[in-house]
């Protein structure tokens, strides 16, 4: 089977279970798989898999229709332009969070924070936001020199 079938295939069996965005689903899970950029599928859509990829391929694609997120199928979820390891453990962050954090930096910048203060976060799995808003914190190149 070629990369293209199996794309089809499975955009197919995402399709049929209602699962949003089949297409790109599918194709990101085989990126993910080979370990392929989207311009490699799309020149090589030809090339055959073997046997273990097709199998881990539509393992994969089984797990969608499962309901697991695709970021804890791959592990990575892209956040204000950083890659972050997420598992179940993990809240995935929404397009509406990136907006959240853009809002605080806007308003850190507006109102000069303390050079040391720090936002505080209780969970780990809001530490792609912490990561974000302490980054792009203004004076935060400094903060150590006295």
């Amino acid at each position: 089977m070629t990369i293209r079938e199996a794309i089809g295939k499975g955009s197919i069996k995402l399709k049929m279970k209602n699962i949003d965005s089949p297409k790109l689903k599918a194709r990101m899970l085989m990126q993910f798989m080979l370990g392929k950029t989207r311009q490699y599928i799309l020149v090589y859509d030809e090339t055959n898999l073997s046997k273990s990829q097709e199998e881990q391929y539509f393992k994969n694609i089984e797990k969608l229709v499962q309901g697991i997120p695709l970021q804890h199928i791959t592990n990575q979820q892209e956040f204000m332009k950083m890659n972050f390891y997420v598992n179940k453990n993990v809240l995935i962050p929404r397009q509406d969070t990136e907006t959240l954090v853009e809002e605080v930096i806007r308003n850190s910048k507006k109102n000069q924070c303390k050079k040391n203060t720090r936002p505080r976060y209780r969970k780990r799995s809001n530490c792609h936001i912490t990561c974000q808003i302490h980054r792009k914190k203004p004076n935060n190149s400094n903060r150590h020199k006295q």
